[in-house]
């Protein structure tokens, strides 16, 4: 999607920040997982936990997305 969007210099920033947020998932999901396994004395928990943070996180890019589609029809039409 960056390609798409971006070009040059921003096209680099935004795939590096892409591959930045992929990193810091890897490092945080192995902890948060174990946490969760922790907390709850059960190895589903730490599943569950990783399942609802991806559920949100797609909540939140859905949110956004539709937010950005609704802004970019209210330029268009003025």
């Amino acid at each position: 999607m960056p390609t798409q969007l971006l070009s040059g210099t921003a096209l680099a920033a935004g795939i590096g920040f892409i591959n930045l947020f992929g990193a810091v998932g890897g490092f945080i999901a192995p902890i948060l997982r174990v946490k969760a396994e922790t907390l709850f004395s059960s190895d589903a928990a730490g599943l569950l936990t990783l399942a609802a943070v991806a559920v949100i996180g797609s909540l939140i890019i859905f949110t956004l997305r539709v937010n950005r589609t609704v802004a970019q029809t209210d330029v268009a039409h003025h």
